[in-house]
């Protein structure tokens, strides 16, 4: 059977653009004001996350989205090495807004299945911004250990966190 060049171009271009737009999400560019990486060593440390996540939107007046099974579909799609994602809990994207803008993001992406990046990248002015912080970092240092990323720095798989990348 003949493949048609162009459809295959095609194929390859929007897989590439879901693959940017799923790495950059609704950044708006700027570098995070913090950038957090913890490890919840298990899916019962995924609920717990996710709930503290919800609790403080909720909390904070501030709307939690949680689009994990959604991205775990497209990647499954954009590469192969991503269909190893098989859990409900292997893939964590979730995100908390205040008035469509964006406050604080948080996956797993490229990352150990248990290992979670959390970017306060919001389009809160910064008194707003390092008040949510103060609010969200202690409560997740009360269950976890919280690694603050360098500025500039993707975050980096912590070699004591289970779960393939």
């Amino acid at each position: 059977m003949r493949q048609f060049p162009h459809a295959a171009e095609s194929s390859r271009i929007s897989i590439t653009l879901i693959l940017i737009g799923l790495l950059c999400g609704c950044s708006s560019g700027k570098p995070p004001a913090l950038m957090v990486q913890l490890c919840l060593q298990n899916d019962q440390g995924v609920s717990d996350f996710q709930d503290i996540m919800q609790s403080v939107a909720s909390s904070e007046h501030m709307k939690f989205v949680d689009v994990s099974a959604d991205t775990q579909e497209k990647l499954k799609v954009i590469h192969a090495k991503y269909a190893k994602l098989a859990t409900a809990s292997s893939v964590i994207n979730i995100y908390i807004e205040s008035d469509d803008r964006l406050v604080v993001t948080a996956d797993n992406i490229d990352l150990p299945t248990y290992q979670v990046s959390v970017d306060f990248t919001g389009g809160l002015s910064p008194v707003d911004k390092q008040r949510f912080i103060d609010v969200l970092v202690p409560k997740l240092r009360a269950h976890w250990f919280v690694d603050t990323v360098p500025a500039g720095v993707r975050p980096f798989p912590m070699s004591s966190c289970p779960g393939e990348i």
